[in-house]
């Protein structure tokens, strides 16, 4: 066998050397929760989705397990108390998890409490019904002669999955209530969510596990990354685990000095790569450049002939425009530094500026700039005013996985006011607040007593929609009925629960909405 793929690399001109175990310290840890939050050049259709990917992280980040192991995470995996205390269970036999609350956290983002008592309000999760905001866990305390005082989780919840993957029904995007998250629709999120951090390496799952298992190592105890890890011996972490760059000043300790630590992680970490003037993407030019290549034209020709039979040439086109882009960002690196030597050679100063307040898009939803300012917010002077930050956080979280992203927006993009966003502060909420209900109100009129209305009824219903997408005005009635039986009709399941949210009404079946949306609504279809 090993003769073979000898062969095969030799053939195929691929190299033998391993691939680098590129580690994920705590740092580009944080570089890369922060990212996920504050992003909005990637949608991931849900707002649950952008809490599961910062919430798996954790868990993968911090305990070192396989990660097929936290995907199949239910709520009976864990308990907490007031100290909370979490518990899960792997294939193997079973490790407990103590994991503390960490006071004046400077990141929230690294706050596994946050993102997990998110999701636990949003399912209401707990057996205490009157639990449902973050600020009632402030007002909890331990009854004299106790130690602890259990937050039990409702026991109909208990083989409820933890990560879940949404599912297109005719009002949306929902999360299934059964359907695990699977590893391979994780994969290309996370590997979009490394570019847009700014890493020159892939950001890969597995990166967690090697930071978390070399940390369990550096701690001193060897024995740590053999009990979380699972492993029979030494030489299984010692093989998988250990990473080919030495992170050790070994010049320091053969010389008898005081290792430069610090330094040593810095210097190996993944975020001193980051470059976000690295090309991230290719540019509309060199993107259909790939296209006039000879070999792409015939396999275009070929398609647009044989298209039920035009399968395996279907990968050359991305394969060169993936390969063009790494050639780019190559040269990129190679002459960036020179660059910017000779730039500051030339008597070019550097200037820090120190940033009191985030820079957050204009096109981030009031909603996700809700959750980002909450999250990413300093800690409290007093204990009281850190339990507040954290509340708030929490609360965020859990409204955020009620929140419907969406796609990439279709359509004519909606143009901005900038008249109407010279105020600043509270009185701009409010401006914007008011206006917001003034087009709701003229939509909600309009879908009544226009006789083909160009707003979509079932949209205009979805409070957990963007206020964009909900009163979005297509060009004509044509275009809206397209809407309304490619994104409503067609994702109507037989036996499916029907109602229309505006009226509001239960409706029977398929042949009914139809005919309540024409009747009522003014929808053909």
């Amino acid at each position: 066998m090993h003769r073979v793929l000898r062969k095969l690399a030799k053939k195929h001109k691929l190299t033998n050397k391993k691939r680098e175990k590129t580690a994920m310290y705590v740092e580009d840890f944080v570089e890369i929760l922060q990212t996920n939050l504050t992003t909005t050049r990637k949608k991931y259709g849900h707002g649950r989705y952008r809490i599961q990917l910062a919430l798996f992280h954790h868990f993968a980040g911090f305990s070192a397990n396989r990660l097929q192991a936290v995907l199949d995470f239910c709520y009976r995996h864990i308990i907490f108390t007031y100290e909370f205390t979490k518990q899960f269970l792997g294939l193997k036999d079973a490790n407990t998890f103590l994991i503390p609350e960490i006071i004046y956290d400077l990141f929230l983002v690294l706050s596994f409490y946050v993102f997990l008592l998110g999701l636990v309000l949003a399912d209401s999760a707990f057996a205490a019904l009157n639990f449902t905001f973050a600020e009632q866990l402030s007002k909890l305390d331990i009854r004299p002669g106790t130690n602890q005082l259990p937050i039990l989780l409702d026991f109909s919840m208990a083989n409820v999955l933890i990560f879940r993957k949404s599912i297109t029904t005719a009002y949306g995007i929902e999360i299934s209530k059964t359907e695990l998250l699977l590893y391979t629709t994780l994969l290309p999120l996370v590997k979009k969510l490394g570019v847009l951090t700014g890493f020159s390496q892939i950001h890969r799952f597995y990166g967690l596990r090697y930071g978390a298992g070399n940390a369990f190592n550096q701690s001193g105890l060897f024995c740590i990354p053999l009990f979380y890890c699972k492993h029979a011996d030494a030489r299984t972490f010692v093989k998988y685990y250990f990473l080919r760059r030495v992170t050790a000043d070994t010049a320091a300790i053969v010389r008898g000095l005081e290792p430069q630590y610090e330094l040593m992680r810095a210097a190996c970490r993944m975020s001193r790569w980051i470059n976000l003037d690295r090309l991230q993407e290719l540019t509309e030019e060199q993107f259909f450049f790939v296209n006039k290549d000879f070999t792409i034209q015939q396999l275009l020709a070929r398609r647009a002939e044989l298209k039920c039979r035009f399968e395996g040439e279907a990968t050359k086109q991305p394969r060169q425009r993936s390969a063009l882009l790494k050639q780019i960002q190559s040269k990129w690196d190679l002459e960036h530094p020179v660059k910017e030597i000779e730039l500051q050679l030339s008597g070019f100063k550097l200037t820090e500026n120190v940033k009191a307040t985030l820079d957050l898009s204009d096109e981030m939803p009031l909603i996700q700039r809700r959750l980002v300012e909450t999250v990413m917010t300093l800690p409290g002077t007093t204990l009281e005013k850190e339990f507040r930050r954290r509340d708030a956080a929490i609360d965020a979280v859990a409204a955020y996985c009620k929140y419907e992203e969406g796609g990439p927006f279709r359509g004519r993009k909606p143009r901005r006011n900038e008249s109407s966003m010279s105020p600043s502060g509270a009185d701009l909420q409010v401006i914007v607040a008011m206006a917001e209900k003034q087009a709701v109100d003229a939509a909600m009129l309009s879908v009544f007593t226009e006789k083909r209305p160009f707003i979509c009824f079932v949209c205009l219903g979805r409070k957990s929609l963007s206020f964009e997408k909900r009163v979005y005005s297509f060009a004509s009635p044509g275009d809206f009925t397209k809407h309304f039986k490619r994104k409503h009709l067609s994702q109507i399941k037989k036996g499916q629960k029907l109602y229309c949210n505006i009226c509001p009404m239960q409706l029977e079946h398929k042949m009914h909405f139809q005919n309540h949306a024409f009747a009522i609504h003014g929808t053909v279809s």
